[in-house]
């Protein structure tokens, strides 16, 4: 297959993706990878990485601000809810991964 023809499938098959859960968790996720600066140095703007996000995985996030200030407002659940959802499933699955398994033992050497 020619480099051009891989380039097209690998475009097309991005164009599947998308953002299904909540669009208030999106904004939670994009205001964690700019206060963190991990793109571009942090040399962007919250609006075109809003933006950014809202393009590369289709989402509505329109509105982020009103969303941002919903965020702020919750009482019964951390402020964060999202990305302390996702910090417990990634440390989940590195202990997970960790963690001896006899079947993967005789799978890898035989015994």
């Amino acid at each position: 297959m020619q480099k051009g023809g891989e380039d097209a499938s690998l475009k097309n098959a991005f164009k599947e993706l998308k953002w299904t859960g909540e669009a208030v968790n999106m904004v939670e996720l994009v205001y964690g990878v700019y206060e963190t600066g991990q793109v571009n140095g942090g040399k962007i703007s919250l609006s075109e990485l809003m933006e950014f996000f809202g393009q590369a995985l289709p989402v509505n996030i329109s509105g982020y601000f009103k969303r941002f200030a919903d965020i702020k407002r919750r009482k019964s659940m951390s402020k964060t809810r999202y990305l302390d959802e996702m910090q417990q499933l990634v440390a989940k699955r590195i202990e997970d991964s960790d963690a001896w398994n006899p079947d993967d033992q005789k799978r890898k050497y035989g015994f």
